[in-house]
């Protein structure tokens, strides 16, 4: 019986080590996140399938993003609006992947630790199907949650890009002409 405590205790700890490490790494401050350039509003940006954001190649941070999306409100409120439901949707699927686990584990311990009787398997049988239910109701809509963010924080890149190419704007700069001249240019 002490081994089978030790065994779920250590899947115990190891649960709580990979949610640690994924929670540092979705929040660090990496030295690629202080490498990136200034931003200009006035380029595209691009969005990967694992939703990181660059603009020109370089990684941008939050902070980053918001700032050249702030040109246009909507645009920043979708952004804002997908990273908060992000954020819900992690603080919701982590306890109720946590709640599922502790649930399947604490039937499977009893089961092989082999105390269940007649008297009490009624009972394990409805606490850990409860911890189970509401552990995968929690993850269903942590995932729903931080899929939709995701969608949001898309789209949010899109419309932006979709503003720069449409808008009928002009730029000024100072720089090589076409002719291979040094003077200034203007773009359209």
């Amino acid at each position: 019986m002490r081994k089978v405590e030790t065994t779920v205790f250590c899947l115990a700890v190891k649960r709580a080590a990979v949610i640690a490490i994924a929670l540092s790494m979705a929040f660090s401050t990496s030295a690629q996140w202080k490498a990136a350039k200034e931003v200009s509003p006035f380029d595209e940006l691009t969005i990967a399938k694992n939703g990181i954001i660059r603009q020109n190649g370089y990684l941008l941070s939050r902070n980053q993003i918001r700032e050249v999306l702030s040109e246009n409100r909507d645009i920043l409120h979708q952004y804002n609006s997908g990273t908060t439901l992000q954020l819900i949707g992690t603080l919701v699927s982590i306890p109720g992947g946590c709640m599922a686990g502790f649930g399947i584990g604490w039937l499977a311990g009893v089961y092989i630790a082999g105390l269940v009787n007649d008297d009490n398997r009624a009972s394990i049988h409805l606490g850990s199907g409860i911890l189970i239910g509401i552990g995968a109701v929690g993850i269903g809509t942590g995932t729903v949650l931080m899929s939709s963010g995701k969608k949001k924080i898309k789209n949010a890149v899109l419309w932006h890009n979709y503003d720069l190419r449409s808008d009928a704007t002009y730029r000024l700069d100072f720089g090589i002409t076409q002719t291979g001249g040094v003077g200034l240019t203007l773009r359209f």
